[in-house]
């Protein structure tokens, strides 16, 4: 997931964040990054917030069957040349 900061209404920066501990983790740099943003754009009323980005719920790939499935959704052909061959995953 990548992370990301964009700008909000009036004056807020929002950061994107992709789980709780990394916002508790920045939390604790919160008020050092506030000071640095207020001088460096010379605006005191610049203000962070932060998001948690939605994670999508990846299926993990534990068998050959799944990952051949995963790939042949990729590359349907693959499907016709273990036909061919006469492969079985199936231990």
């Amino acid at each position: 997931m990548s992370k990301s900061v964009k700008k909000g209404d009036d004056h807020s920066v929002i950061i994107m964040l992709g789980s709780q501990l990394e916002v508790s983790f920045l939390e604790k740099f919160d008020t050092e990054l506030v000071q640095f943003l207020r001088t460096d754009l010379q605006n005191d009323h610049v203000v962070i917030r932060t998001e948690i980005a939605e994670i999508e719920d990846e299926k993990k790939l534990y068998t050959s069957t799944d990952i051949f499935d995963y790939m042949v959704k990729q590359n349907p052909d693959l499907k016709d040349l273990k036909d061919r061959l006469g492969l079985d995953f199936d231990y």
